[in-house]
């Protein structure tokens, strides 16, 4: 850096001869370069002694990467188990929880950063910065279990309205009230959507109104199936159905979705392999897989194990031996003519 300031001086010296007309071989104009640079040393000087007022001893400016670092104080990272990292931070009495690798951690970063410093910080110092906090997170962190709309036991049933206040309902054998600071830490994918604040005074008969059901015994069937959505620690419910085209499968599967999980797609076609299967449950707390003609044995065996909570191991990269484990347990809908 010294040596591109001494270059740039010269070189505005040489003009300001230029311009006076002086030849730079004249005795006045050694006189200038000297007085000049006599100056230019008292200016390093003094810059190098205020540095060493502000950071002590000299010390190193700080970089790009530990000026976005400090804008995370306030932020927990974490860990779930899976090695992934996760922070909470808390915004005008809002907790939010999040993956440190997510979109929603880069905006975060870049906005902040933007609005400190008057400045954009590149990518490559956000990704550096990130994967310092997950470092942090999985090395240094606390254990913490995250949850996709539904969190909870048999006593205390605790479910995620999503929505811009960051509330939370939480159900016991008292009641139920809606509260701004859940204690499970929920998180929220591409696909989740908010769910409207719900009232006291409802009714279930209102349902029958939109999904035609034959039977009463087949309303005990789907009212079982909600109400087993909300029980996030035990088995879930899967449910089929099935009927001939016209009989309003797709309209009853979107229907249940809205109750139990509103999300932007609320059907999606069945996937094929375990790998897309494990991609769907990350990103969906219910689901529900529409128009399906057969089901080949392997993924029926899959589903199975989303009801029960069985883990799913893979490979991070096609280029090392290490493996990450997800472990889902999802309420399940398919429907076909049938």
């Amino acid at each position: 850096a010294d040596r591109g300031d001494a270059a740039l001086h010269r070189g505005l010296i040489s003009e300001l001869l230029r311009v006076l007309g002086i030849d730079s071989d004249e005795d006045d104009a050694k006189s200038i370069r000297a007085a000049i640079a006599s100056d230019f040393r008292d200016v390093k000087e003094a810059r190098h002694e205020a540095q060493k007022g502000a950071g002590g001893s000299g010390a190193p400016e700080p970089s790009v990467i530990d000026l976005i670092l400090s804008l995370t104080e306030g932020w927990e990272p974490f860990d779930d188990g899976s090695e992934t990292g996760f922070a909470t931070r808390e915004t005008d009495g809002r907790i939010e929880t999040f993956e440190l690798s997510s979109r929603r951690s880069r905006s975060l970063l870049y906005t902040s950063y933007r609005s400190t410093f008057g400045v954009a910080a590149n990518s490559t110092a956000i990704d550096e910065a990130i994967r310092n906090l997950q470092a942090s997170a999985i090395v240094d962190g606390e254990r913490h279990d995250t949850h996709l709309r539904f969190a909870g036991t048999l006593e205390e049933v605790w479910y995620d309205l999503a929505d811009d206040d960051r509330r939370a309902v939480v159900i016991t054998k008292d009641g139920w009230e809606v509260t701004g600071r859940p204690n499970p830490r929920f998180i929220r994918s591409s696909n989740t959507q908010p769910q409207v604040l719900p009232v006291s005074g409802g009714t279930l008969d209102l349902l029958w109104k939109f999904i035609r059901v034959p039977s009463d015994a087949m309303k005990h069937l789907i009212l079982s199936w909600l109400v087993g959505c909300f029980f996030a620690d035990a088995p879930r419910w899967g449910a089929i159905i099935t009927g001939i085209q016209g009989t309003a499968k797709t309209t009853a599967t979107k229907m249940l979705r809205r109750i139990a999980d509103p999300a932007k797609a609320l059907t999606s076609r069945c996937p094929r392999t375990d790998k897309d299967l494990a991609i769907k449950c990350l990103i969906n707390a219910v689901l529900t897989f529409d128009n399906l003609s057969r089901l080949s044995q392997d993924v029926a065996d899959v589903l199975c194990s989303t009801l029960t909570g069985e883990g799913y191991e893979a490979r991070q990269l096609f280029t090392d031996k290490e493996t990450v484990i997800f472990t889902f347990r999802r309420p399940l809908i398919l429907n076909g003519i049938g």
